[in-house]
């Protein structure tokens, strides 16, 4: 079979305290085609409170020109 490389960007709460950001962190680090964003201030639902920083850095993302997955 064929393999396409994907890299992944994640964009997590430095405040989430429902899934706290360590473990993300260590999990991204692990992950070489993974690229984590924290964002600064925001809780469980950055895309909620910080839309605009979060639009920025999947439209920043999304310029590449290669294979992307995002989540947030």
């Amino acid at each position: 079979g064929s393999t396409v490389n994907v890299t992944r960007a994640g964009g997590h709460g430095a405040d989430d305290r429902t899934a706290p950001s360590d473990p993300v962190r260590e999990l991204a680090a692990a992950r070489p085609w993974v690229r984590l964003e924290i964002v600064e201030g925001a809780g469980h639902n950055p895309y909620f409170t910080h839309t605009e920083r979060v639009t920025c850095l999947i439209n920043e993302f999304s310029a590449q020109r290669r294979p992307v997955a995002v989540w947030v």
